[in-house]
């Protein structure tokens, strides 16, 4: 389960340093046709892989609570509109 985690948590890194990469040159390049609708596709992607991720694992962000279990492995902590952001382990600390 951990290698899943890490291989999700690493395609959510890649797109996201494509999604930023593709904002700075469409900062100079607004009128760049297929680089907007790759970044509509990556940025779809992004967001659904990031749902993903938060419903299996608990949030990345602050702003991703409560859309998702707070933690992966046990289902009993989830409890719907409450404030979940500091319970268990941070991603960044190895989560579950």
């Amino acid at each position: 389960m951990m290698k899943e985690r890490h291989a999700m948590l690493m395609k959510i890194s890649e797109i996201g340093f494509a999604l930023y990469d593709l904002i700075l040159f469409l900062d100079t390049h607004p009128e760049d046709e297929k680089a907007f609708s790759l970044f509509e596709e990556y940025n779809k992607k992004y967001r659904e892989l990031r749902k993903e991720y938060v419903t299996l694992y608990g949030p990345l962000t602050a702003s991703d609570v409560n859309t998702g279990r707070p933690c992966g492995c046990n289902e009993s902590r989830y409890r719907k509109y409450t404030w979940t952001w500091g319970e268990g382990p941070m991603p960044w600390e190895g989560g579950c």
